[in-house]
């Protein structure tokens, strides 16, 4: 059952983001400079979960990452920055790092909540992706309190083929966590992480790739978008990409 409440949350959290992207985009950046709509918020890279309180929250690309809540998923409330003030550990991979922090995920793990979040620099494969963990979702809760776990993995330039962004961690039969990420080079990694929920136990394998290819020819040339995966578990693995 919590597999796919997972899948519908994440699926109504796509399509409210998807008809965003279609929408006009004035309109967009006017409702922007109004403030935050409550009925219908702009979001980018969401992901959404259902607190121990009831509500719904979702946790967004953003300045320390974005974050609302909702009773009925109708209505929204704007609630602070997760990661504020935004880490500092990530500058040692990435330079360029102030606060923007990318693609979030949410899950629950022996009665902590898990925040993976994405440092990088656009176009460049210059990233690492961390976690931060939390007893409860609630901020109106005195228990609410994020506590930055680091570092999960990181990629650079001439070392890795593939880019650290874009978390998403499933658990298998047994119990193990595996971390789904990346986007363009090499295209989307899997690796298991350790007890600990954020130490990689091996190097990453590619799981899905495609690439450009010269019209008429098959000799393959440079790496083409591809990112975002989400795995969950419905009557066998599936991917979304």
């Amino acid at each position: 059952m919590r597999h796919f409440l997972s899948f519908v949350l994440l699926t109504v959290a796509f399509l409210h983001v998807s008809f965003l992207a279609l929408a006009d985009q004035p309109a967009v950046a006017e409702k922007e400079r109004a403030g935050f709509d409550s009925l219908c918020p702009t979001v980018h890279d969401p992901v959404m979960a259902r607190g121990d309180d009831g509500r719904y929250y979702i946790f967004s690309t953003g300045m320390g990452l974005g974050m609302m809540s909702s009773a009925d998923m109708v209505t929204w409330l704007k609630e602070p920055a997760p990661l504020f003030p935004y880490p500092q550990w990530p500058l040692e991979y990435v330079p360029s790092y102030r606060g923007h922090t990318w693609a979030p995920d949410i899950i629950r793990h022996n009665g902590l909540w898990y925040l993976y979040y994405s440092c990088s620099t656009f176009g460049k494969n210059i990233s690492a992706i961390g976690v931060a963990v939390n007893n409860t979702l609630n901020p109106s809760s005195p228990e609410y309190r994020w506590i930055d776990k680091g570092l999960v993995i990181a990629s650079a330039p001439g070392v890795n083929n593939w880019n650290a962004i874009d978390p998403n961690v499933v658990f298998d039969a047994g119990g193990s966590a595996w971390l789904t990420f990346g986007s363009f080079w090499d295209g989307i990694q899997l690796v298991r992480l350790g007890e600990d929920m954020k130490t990689p136990e091996s190097a990453p394998t590619t799981i899905a790739r495609r690439h450009k290819h010269l019209a008429g020819t098959t000799h393959r040339l440079v790496p083409n978008a591809i990112e975002a995966p989400f795995i969950v578990y419905n009557d066998g693995y599936t991917i979304f990409l």
